[in-house]
């Protein structure tokens, strides 16, 4: 045993219930602690990580470990957990006396994970660490946590990673009592809704490597522990070296051979009851069980066992419900060693034709073997099974290709659509369908996708099977001189590995395709970020008479560029652009060099905004009329909103004239020291709530004589705010004096009004142009030849300089 393993008090992983007297209990795989008492009623469940686990209910749910004295020193606690509920839950708990909290590891219902440890223990304070952020734990995942202390400090890992650690924790001096799923053994509260796993403590403080350790032996043990300790035997039965589980029905008398292979893929023998003689009905090992209408009626006749040293295996026995049994009798060795498959071949096996291709499933039953020293009776296991038609020609007539285009802009979110053509090649032949009413005998054709399962990574996949699942189907008659009516049913199975779309034909009558005439497919709702490169599509075809069952498969190409005789990058239709680029920023690293005309049109600021007037105006107080502000033809009256007063109103605008904020700031607050609603205030409000590019306008409100709008303090942050912006009339505001403001921030344009008595408006006029002078709204258009070449323009032999166009420039926003 390893040191670790020497530190280990407490091993619960939680994947079965045993019954011990009256008592439910869990087992505990160190051997150090004892099996642990189950309390309420939590269930073992089938899981596909761990193979088995338990769940627990929320309101009564959780297991009492006992007494354990692990934490007089360093001390580690780890477990696996899948919330199905985010509701404030404990994992783990352990208490002294009075149930006095030591130690929490608890998830919050906002999704943060606490690890408290506090010594001595008490019902509030000690050091606590958290998660940094919340986190969406509730996403039908597994998560490992592990809270560990060493020496002075605590440190909080989660999935493997440390995330957050505290020190200045002292040792506990006692046992604590320890729970799983709820705050401690007195109090019913905080119980945890969902599963847990591998629940271990030890007296150590384990190290990264080591909780990396764990994990992997956890995440390991379904596929070598849980799933074959349930399965120990299994089978396949395929034919071909690619070991395909497939029967062909076949005009041929000889059949085919398969391969029943069955292999023990536990890690201890099965051993099988002493038995001789030949196989029979009542004397066998092992069960091989068609369904009915599998075997064709001369595979029933034929079929034998190729000669194998100690097997034997009887004729076909029809059973009453029709289904069809093979049993096979191991003669010498009934032993069946670890990872020692037993092969098994079958002569002239042929499938049944009605029903045409289908999937049908096979069962190989053991009615008895011995393994773990424990018998094993009436064991059963399944497999699929597929028909394939071998009758008529091998190669179909049918040309399946896209028209136009078979790429796809696979930037996440460009709903696609492809164009796909089912067409009989033969100029004066037609292929005969099955109509859809026949069942699982109609002709078919099924459509299917490379999909990326979760968990897994397949760059060659279209996308996951969400995306895929969303896809959508139209089909319509296609013929090469006309289209007619829609007589195609297409029907969506999205269950699977891989959502599938069966095609059938729902004519009744002289159901065909005529020479030339075919099928038309549009797939829409395409939507894929997977890496760019290559994925297939498959077009399998099914009983069409005189013609074998078969796959045609097309490849879709993942693009960030689309071309359909004009090129789209970042943009699935370039419309009539030649190059229509969507997005980001485009560099030439060479020169360019153009045949035709240039046309440059734009502007400095994001996109080009149509011209518009402003106007605001503030008013003397002894005018009856309301201060206003005028901008992009929306008007709005200035009302301060409150009696006896004088103050300010600043507005913010996008650069196209869309309000965005707007506050009010009030005479009495305008002073250096009066908070949010002075000076100060107003400086530091339009910093943090205005964009650059973002138009400021500020009016004053005069409506009562026994009050003063005040200048701009000196000495604050209001001054040094109005100074960088260039409004230096608002450190002199006066009395009553009027007063309007109106500049774009981080950009050099300020425009101010103060009037010069209190008798007198402040307007101001001006245009979204004058506001943004450097702006660039130009159109330059170059008859003839135009080149970059290292930073130059060259237009017709004529190099323009850095300053000839900066002077331009200047020329044009005059």
């Amino acid at each position: 045993m390893s040191d670790v393993n020497d530190n280990l008090i407490l091993y619960l992983k939680l994947d079965e219930i045993v019954t011990e007297g009256d008592n439910k209990k869990v087992i505990d795989a160190s051997g150090k602690s004892g099996n642990s008492e189950v309390k309420g009623n939590p269930q073992v469940v089938i899981d596909e990580t761990f193979g088995s686990c338990l769940s627990f209910n929320g309101n009564s749910d959780y297991i009492y470990c006992g007494c354990l004295d692990f934490a007089k020193q360093n001390y580690t606690i780890e477990a696996w957990f899948k919330p199905s509920l985010l509701s404030t839950g404990d994992i783990f708990a352990a208490t002294q006396t009075l149930n006095l909290h030591g130690i929490l590891v608890e998830l919050s219902s906002e999704g943060r994970m606490r690890y408290l440890h506090r010594q001595p223990a008490w019902d509030r304070g000690g050091i606590n660490t958290f998660s940094e952020d919340t986190n969406n734990y509730n996403d039908n995942h597994w998560h490992h946590v592990a809270a560990i202390k060493k020496e002075n400090e605590i440190f909080l890992y989660l999935d493997g990673k440390q995330i957050s650690s505290q020190s200045n924790v002292d040792s506990f001096t006692v046992p604590l009592e320890v729970v799983i799923g709820r705050l401690c053994i007195s109090h019913s509260d905080r119980y945890f809704q969902g599963q847990i796993a591998h629940v271990r403590i030890y007296n150590k403080a384990l190290s990264p490597e080591e909780i990396k350790r764990d994990m992997d032996d956890d995440l390991s043990a379904i596929t070598i522990t849980s799933f074959n300790k349930t399965y120990p035997l299994d089978f396949n039965l395929y034919e071909g070296e690619n070991k395909e589980s497939v029967i062909f029905i076949d005009d041929g008398t000889q059949g085919q051979e398969l391969i029943l292979e069955i292999s023990n893929n536990s890690e201890q023998q099965i051993v099988l009851p002493a038995l001789s003689s030949n196989a029979s009905a009542s004397n066998y090992h092992f069960e091989l069980r068609f369904r009915p209408e599998t075997l064709s009626p001369t595979s029933l006749q034929q079929i034998v066992l190729k000669t194998t040293a100690g097997w034997s295996m009887s004729s076909p026995v029809t059973q009453f419900d029709d289904t069809v049994s093979l049993y096979f009798l191991a003669s010498n060795n009934q032993v069946l060693g670890v990872n020692n498959p037993v092969s098994l071949t079958l002569q002239n096996i042929n499938g049944a034709a009605g029903g045409g291709a289908r999937t049908t499933r096979v069962e190989l039953l053991c009615p008895q073997f011995a393994y773990q020293g424990e018998k094993v009776t009436n064991y059963y296991r399944e497999k699929t099974l597929s028909i394939i038609s071998h009758r008529g020609k091998k190669n179909i007539p049918l040309h399946v290709s896209f028209v136009e285009s078979n790429r796809i802009l696979n930037d996440g979110k460009t709903q696609n659509e492809l164009i796909l053509r089912i067409v009989n090649v033969l100029k004066d032949k037609s292929i005969p369908l099955i109509p859809a009413s026949k069942g699982d005998e109609a002709s078919k054709f099924i459509i299917s996708f490379d999909v990326q399962e979760e968990e897994q990574k397949k760059d060659w996949a279209l996308g996951t099977k969400s995306q895929v699942k969303a896809i959508e189907i139209k089909g319509k008659d296609f013929q090469m001189t006309k289209r007619h009516i829609e007589e195609w049913k297409i029907v969506k199975d999205p269950k699977g590995m891989s959502p599938t779309w069966t095609i059938t034909n729902q004519n009744e009558e002289n159901v065909k395709l005529s020479p030339e005439w075919g099928l038309e497919l549009t797939i829409s709702n395409i939507i894929s970020l997977h890496p760019s490169g290559q994925t297939n599509l498959y077009i399998s075809y099914e009983n069409i008479p005189g013609y074998w069952d078969g796959t045609f498969i097309c490849t879709i190409e993942k693009t960030p560029i689309l071309y359909k005789n004009n090129v789209g990058i970042g943009i699935a239709d370039p419309g009539s652009y030649k190059l229509n680029v969507e997005g980001g920023d485009t560099r030439l690293g060479g020169s360019l060099h153009l045949g035709g005309d240039l046309k440059i049109s734009g502007n400095e600021t994001n996109g080009a905004v149509e011209d518009y007037q402003i106007e605001l105006c503030s008013f003397p107080i002894d005018n009856n009329l309301c201060s206003y502000i005028k901008i992009a033809n929306i008007s709005k009256e200035i009302s301060i909103g409150r009696a006896n007063a004088n103050g300010l109103e600043v507005f913010i605008f996008s650069s196209n004239g869309n309000e965005k904020r707007q506050q009010v700031f009030y005479q009495r607050n305008l002073s250096q020291t009066e908070g949010d609603k002075g000076w100060n205030g107003l400086a530091n409000w339009i910093n943090n709530n205005a964009a650059d590019g973002d138009i400021v306008a500020m009016i004053s409100k005069l409506t009562y004589a026994g009050t003063h709008v005040v200048p701009v303090p000196s000495g604050g942050s209001a001054e040094q705010f109005f100074k960088s912006i260039g409004a230096l009339k608002a450190l002199r505001i006066v009395d009553h004096n009027p007063y309007a403001l109106l500049f774009v921030k981080g950009y050099n344009v300020t425009i101010e009004n103060l009037a010069d008595t209190s008798k007198q408006e402040a307007k101001i006029m001006t245009t979204h142009h004058y506001l943004y002078p450097t702006c660039l709204h130009l159109s330059l258009e170059v008859n003839g030849s135009l080149k970059v070449v290292n930073g130059a323009i060259t237009i017709n032999q004529t190099t323009i300089t850095e300053k000839q166009l900066q002077d331009l420039i200047k020329l044009l926003n005059q």
